[in-house]
């Protein structure tokens, strides 16, 4: 099960009232998962892993994008991580204003058996999907979680907070990882370019770490 998605559930059991927040995934009796971000500008969004058909679609107007197509093997669901496919909460969407959402989604690693270092392993990807057509489109995708590349999250110090990894500074979108892509050398901070198409990888600054005063 990746990172976010443990982290993401065990913050909705302790914190019930978060529920109200439509970007918490919600799990239909179709097995379908639904993510839901609104905007006063851009209306309504819906974020959809459509169990049984391999794909995850992003819906908006009555028009749907596919955003994912799985691999056959790699169903997130064979490794109980298709909760994971949403929106990135309003806290951690600086691009908004821009036309630009953020969204995660997730793979199972291998697509083989569950034995193996990654036989229950994922991958996780950030999207960045532009919004001002009524049919959106994905204009970046970056590798964030992987047990095949050696990527992990650094979440020390904040227990309770959904996206532990993730903060907002100088209206940027900024991830702590303890490991990326194998280079463990960490810890790392990656940094979002201003035109989406890059995540640059930084050294954390010793002591007190980036993100650590984020409301």
């Amino acid at each position: 099960m990746p990172f976010l998605l443990c982290c993401a559930m065990a913050f909705a059991r302790a914190n019930p009232g978060m529920a109200m927040d439509p970007t918490v995934p919600k799990s239909l009796r179709s097995g379908d998962v639904v993510s839901e971000f609104h905007d006063g500008r851009y209306g309504r969004f819906s974020l959809r892993y459509v169990h049984g058909t391999s794909i995850v679609e992003l819906r908006h107007a009555g028009r749907e994008t596919t955003v994912l197509r799985i691999p056959r093997g790699h169903d997130p669901a064979l490794v109980g991580a298709e909760m994971g496919n949403r929106f990135l909460p309003l806290s951690l969407q600086p691009y908004i204003g821009q036309g630009k959402l953020l969204l995660v989604v997730t793979l199972r690693t291998t697509g083989g058996g569950s034995g193996g270092q990654c036989g229950a392993g994922v991958e996780q990807y950030l999207k960045v999907a532009d919004v001002h057509a009524s049919r959106p489109r994905v204009i970046a995708s970056h590798l964030i979680e992987s047990c095949a590349e050696g990527t992990e999250f650094d979440s020390r110090g904040r227990k309770g907070d959904p996206f532990p990894s993730f903060y907002v500074a100088g209206g940027e979108l900024r991830i702590r990882f303890l490991s990326y892509r194998n280079r463990l050398d960490g810890p790392f901070v990656g940094r979002l370019s201003a035109d989406f198409q890059r995540v640059t990888i930084e050294k954390s600054h010793v002591g007190k770490r980036e993100g650590d005063a984020r409301s």
